[in-house]
């Protein structure tokens, strides 16, 4: 199913996500009613859009409560986590664990990118 996000308020918006998860049931329109968390992958021709467009529109979503901006060259994930009428943002580098609170769920950054980027010594043996 696609992810498609609306705006409240705005007929004018539409945004693709790369993964939004809900709790509402499912419907035919392709977009995703009530998205509670929203993953975007952060490539280097959509990195401006994702941060300067889609960022500041998807924290204006009343049911969001986790945004997921990934990073797709290294282990880098910013968490951005509503917390009552604020904003607090996470910058994982490298390692650690990312906890949504919108699921109770924790993701390890070690077990996201396994086998998903080049290991740094097959790189230096390549090259």
């Amino acid at each position: 199913m696609e992810a498609g996000i609306l705006l409240p308020d705005r007929i004018d918006t539409y945004y693709q996500a790369d993964l939004a998860v809900s709790c509402a049931g499912l419907t035919r329109d392709p977009s995703v009613p009530e998205p509670k968390v929203i993953v975007e992958v952060l490539s280097p021709s959509t990195a401006a859009t994702d941060y300067l467009r889609k960022l500041p529109d998807y924290r204006a979503i009343p049911s969001v409560q986790d945004i997921l901006l990934v990073s797709s060259t290294e282990p880098r994930i910013e968490h951005w986590r509503r917390e009552r009428d604020a904003w607090k943002v996470q910058d994982f580098r490298g390692e650690g664990v990312v906890r949504l609170q919108a699921f109770d769920v924790a993701i390890a950054l070690a077990d996201l990118y396994q086998d998903l980027l080049p290991a740094a010594g097959a790189e230096q043996a390549a090259g």
